[in-house]
């Protein structure tokens, strides 16, 4: 054989190892989505663990004193009824504060679901 006829045969040789390295390296990727990810939470059922938490604090809503101890949570006093107008003020504060509600109760999985 000639020296040629070896390189043409070596070169050919690495080409088909070299090809055959790249398809075994194919790398699963997902694609790219708009789709929004993330965490919602249920709304009255937060609410009503927060009001129970200040009227009736024990161990099974110990949880939200989280967002009691907050400085612009709306003032409640021991003894207070939760009536309408407070309610209203628990809702902005709620909208205000997702990110904090979510984290809080992200172990809540009848309150907080990803979408």
């Amino acid at each position: 054989m000639k020296k040629s006829n070896l390189f043409l045969l070596a070169f050919l040789f690495l080409c088909n190892i070299s090809i055959f390295a790249q398809q075994n390296k194919t790398t699963k990727q997902t694609p790219p989505t708009d789709a929004p990810s993330g965490f919602t939470y249920d709304y009255d059922l937060t609410q009503n663990l927060i009001v129970d938490r200040l009227t009736n604090p024990n161990e099974s809503n110990k949880d939200v004193q989280v967002f009691i101890s907050e400085k612009n949570f709306p003032a409640f006093k021991q003894g207070d009824k939760v009536d309408g107008a407070y309610r209203e003020k628990l809702k902005i504060w709620m909208e205000k504060n997702p990110g904090l509600i979510i984290n809080t109760l992200k172990h809540r999985t009848n309150i907080v679901k990803p979408f």
